[in-house]
């Protein structure tokens, strides 16, 4: 991949080995090599190529958002129902300052 030109092929490669290492499960010493070389092999990457949506899910595996831990403060964010709107009990999360916000996989939230 060092010496190919950047294609479509060569980002579904790349998206590959950054969900590799985002969910993968090898040993540190692999895990490290990888990492360097597949952060070398992003600075190949055009800015178009890194915004596209293959781009994001290789930035986001290589670089994972920071995960925010019980007790922690976290980023205040406007939050919508599945059908797009925010009022009703759903509004933002600083309204539900020293209150348990859980999130479930699917993305529904309770209050507690």
């Amino acid at each position: 991949m060092e010496q190919t030109d950047v294609s479509p092929i060569w980002l579904n490669k790349m998206e590959r080995i950054a969900l590799k290492l985002r969910y993968g499960d090898f040993n540190i010493e692999h895990e490290s090599s990888l990492r360097k070389k597949a952060e070398h092999l992003y600075s190949r990457m055009s800015e178009e190529d890194k915004t596209s949506l293959i781009g994001y899910h290789i930035t986001t595996g290589l670089f994972p958002p920071a995960i925010v831990k019980v007790g922690e403060d976290m980023a205040d964010a406007d939050l919508f129902d599945v059908d797009g709107n925010t009022g009703g009990v759903i509004n933002n999360q600083i309204s539900y300052f020293h209150r348990y916000l859980s999130y479930n996989r699917i993305f529904q939230c309770t209050f507690q």
